[in-house]
C-alpha cells in the first residue's frame, strides 16, 4: 500500500495491477479533482500489459458526470472514455454484479450498498 496525490503518483516501480471499488465516481468530486491526470497517473505506474480493475454503481445511461455527485454512481460510458483516453484499452467487462432492478435514480446508499447495480471493468496498458 502507497499514500500518494493520486494524479501526481510515481511509483518506484511498475505495477501489475490497480484496482478501485465502488469509489471512482468520487475521483470526479472535490476542489481538486482531475480524472484525466488520475486515470494518465495510473497508466503511466503501469507495466505494458497492466491491468486496470475498475468495479462501481452504475449510474442510468447518459446519466453524465453530473450523476457522480448527486447519486455517487458512475456513468458507465462515460468511465470507458475517460479510461481510454488515457490510454487503456477495454480487456473485458464483466455483469455479475449487475442488478437491472436497481432505481438508478437514488443515491447508492438508498439503494442499498450491496444491492445496487454495479459494473466492472478490466482496462489493460497495451
Amino acid at each position: 500500500v502507497v499514500t500518494v496525490d493520486y494524479a501526481t503518483m510515481m511509483l518506484p516501480a511498475k505495477a501489475d495491477l490497480f484496482w478501485t471499488t465502488e469509489n471512482y465516481h468520487d475521483f470526479h468530486n472535490g476542489p481538486t479533482a482531475d480524472i484525466a491526470a488520475l486515470d494518465k497517473a495510473v497508466f503511466n505506474n503501469l507495466k505494458p500489459g497492466g491491468i486496470f480493475y475498475v468495479e462501481d454503481h452504475s449510474a442510468a445511461p447518459g446519466a453524465g458526470l453530473e450523476a457522480t455527485s448527486k447519486f455517487h454512481r458512475m456513468d458507465e460510458a462515460v468511465a470507458k472514455s475517460e479510461l481510454t483516453a488515457a490510454g487503456f484499452k477495454l480487456d473485458a467487462e464483466g455483469d455479475l454484479l449487475h442488478n437491472p432492478a436497481d432505481n438508478k435514480a437514488a443515491s447508492n446508499s438508498e439503494s442499498g450498498h450491496f444491492s445496487s447495480d454495479r459494473f466492472m471493468l478490466r482496462m489493460k496498458r497495451p
